[in-house]
């Protein structure tokens, strides 16, 4: 009988899938209840997706638990062009494992899937800015804004520019400028405290610089 348990034993073994989803995971990753397993792996408990394997690989402690901090936050996975902190609701990677998950107004997207990601709806995106544009740089410092940051744009050409921001449901949420600018570099503050408290609140959204029919776009991380 003995025998019997022990082959049937080695035969489970055998047939274990080690790649298999480890539950207590989810909670280990920001707003992780929202893709469940999906979030590491491809399809329920089968391979591992992107964001799954440079987890398994970089990412747990020698317990096996999920090891979430800045590093791994600023890593795009997936290739979609947001980081994982940014898909996740937590950018800067600050979020604890018992803490409540982040909440972010322009909703959660899955790192590990590169379909799963905020639609901008929008032109150019400021990081391929064409040669022929009528400015050479439009970044906002920091990213990520708790109150205060700054806008600055180089303008090869003098024009009238309009920089608007948007949430990721497209809906504007206030005008930053809507002036003409002459050639050079300009800097522009932005308070957040100036806008409607109902309109904004943590999460992503974009930033559009416009001029006759041309949109330049970036984005922004949001966290009140």
């Amino acid at each position: 009988m003995k025998y019997i348990i022990l082959i049937f034993f080695i035969t489970y073994l055998m047939n274990l899938n080690f790649s298999d989803a480890r539950e207590f995971r989810v909670a280990q990753i920001p707003n992780g209840n929202k893709f469940q397993c999906l979030t590491c792996h491809i399809t329920q408990g089968g391979p591992r997706n992107n964001f799954g394997k440079d987890v398994g690989t970089k990412f747990l402690d020698m317990s096996g638990n999920v090891k979430w901090g800045p590093d791994l936050a600023k890593l795009d996975s997936d290739g979609d062009g947001f980081t994982n902190g940014e898909e996740l609701g937590d950018p800067e990677g600050i979020w604890e494992i018992g803490n409540p998950d982040p909440i972010v107004m322009g909703g959660v997207y899955n790192p590990g899937d590169k379909n799963s990601k905020p639609n901008v709806g929008f032109v150019v995106d400021a990081d391929n800015i064409p040669d022929d544009a009528k400015i050479s740089l439009f970044e906002v410092m920091p990213s990520t804004i708790y109150d205060l940051a700054e806008i600055t744009i180089s303008v090869r050409n003098g024009y009238h520019f309009k920089i608007e921001i948007f949430n990721l449901f497209g809906l504007r949420v206030g005008t930053i400028l809507n002036d003409y600018i002459v050639p050079g570099e300009c800097r522009i503050p932005i308070n957040i405290n100036d806008f409607e408290k109902e309109k904004i609140g943590s999460g992503f959204y974009i930033l559009r610089l416009s001029y006759d029919s041309n949109a330049i776009i970036r984005k922004i991380f949001i966290l009140k």
